[in-house]
Order: structure tokens, then C-alpha cells, then sequence
């Protein structure tokens, strides 16, 4: 399967980084591998560093791609989000993907059913969420830094009023 709706690629592989998240089928490859398009190092450092559980390597060139899933011993298309994807996108990959066998399915029902299930770890923070409460979150630069406090609006937004009040 390739993940790259940019939420379950948060999900599956730690970032959000620009880029295709390569799942193989059961037995099928050694293992995940992310390609990305911009920022190796900032992947690696998203996906856990040397503890990262995928591999991590440059997006080829798309017109390679399918080349490169074949090095890697994959043999046939692999699926898609279909329904998490602009159409377009889909139908680019699925036209660089013809040097590989078969059709490429949709993968979007497993991928949202595999994220429906919650680790125990997910279920502690919920439940600690639910026990705080209720509570704003403010980010302190945002708050500190770009909010006027006698205007309650951002600063830029206050010099806007200001100005067309004053006809500046």
C-alpha cells in the first residue's frame, strides 16, 4: 500500500513530512520505507532517528518510481488511498506504477479500520484528557507575542482597524 494522505502519514510514520509512505503485503518485502520528497534528515529525525521502524529514503523521480519499488522486490502495484487522495494525484501514481504488475487497488477501508483500533497508550491519554477537563491551549508566542491584550485581536489585525477607523 502507499500511505500519503498527510494525517495517516502522521499516523503510520511519525511526520508529516512531503511524502509516500511504502507498506508491503504480509511476507511480501524486508519492510516499510518512506520516501520523501524534501527533508531526509528531518524524516529520520520524525520517524525516531536509528529507532525509526521504517526505512527512510529520497522519493526518486516519479517516472523511477516504479523502477525503484521493483529493486526493492516488489512486483506488483501496490494499492492507494483512493478516497483520501485527489483524483489526479491517484491517477499519476497509477500511471508512473505500469512497469508494475496487476491494478492498484484501495487500501482506504484497511487504512481507516487499522486506525479505528486504539493502543493502550492512546486509551491512557484519552482517558487523562477527559479527566482534565475542558481547557484552553494557548500558545504562548502566539499569546505573547502576536495578540494585542487591550484589543483581543492579532496585532496585524489591529493596526487594519485602527488604520480604517483613522483613515490611514
Amino acid at each position: 500500500a502507499l500511505i500519503q494522505n498527510p494525517v495517516d502519514l502522521y499516523y503510520y510514520a511519525g511526520g508529516r513530512q512531503n511524502a509516500t509512505l511504502f507498506v508491503p503485503a504480509e511476507g511480501e518485502t524486508d519492510g516499510a520505507v518512506q520516501f520523501v520528497r524534501r527533508s531526509l534528515r528531518r524524516a529520520r529525525w520524525d520517524a525516531g532517528g536509528d529507532d525509526a521502524p521504517h526505512e527512510v529514503a529520497a522519493f526518486p523521480r516519479l517516472s523511477a518510481f516504479s523502477d525503484e519499488l521493483s529493486k526493492r522486490g516488489i512486483d506488483s502495484k501496490p494499492s492507494l488511498q483512493l478516497d483520501s487522495i485527489p483524483h489526479s494525484f491517484a491517477t499519476r501514481f497509477i500511471n508512473a506504477l505500469c512497469g508494475l504488475d496487476g491494478d492498484a487497488g484501495d487500501c482506504s477501508r484497511l487504512v481507516h479500520s487499522q486506525r479505528e483500533v486504539k493502543s493502550a497508550w492512546e486509551l491512557d491519554r484519552m482517558r487523562e484528557g477527559y479527566r482534565l477537563g475542558h481547557a484552553k491551549i494557548v500558545d504562548n508566542m502566539y499569546q505573547d507575542g502576536f495578540q494585542c491584550p487591550l484589543a483581543d485581536m492579532i496585532m496585524g489585525e489591529t493596526a487594519e482597524l485602527l488604520a480604517q477607523e483613522m483613515n490611514i
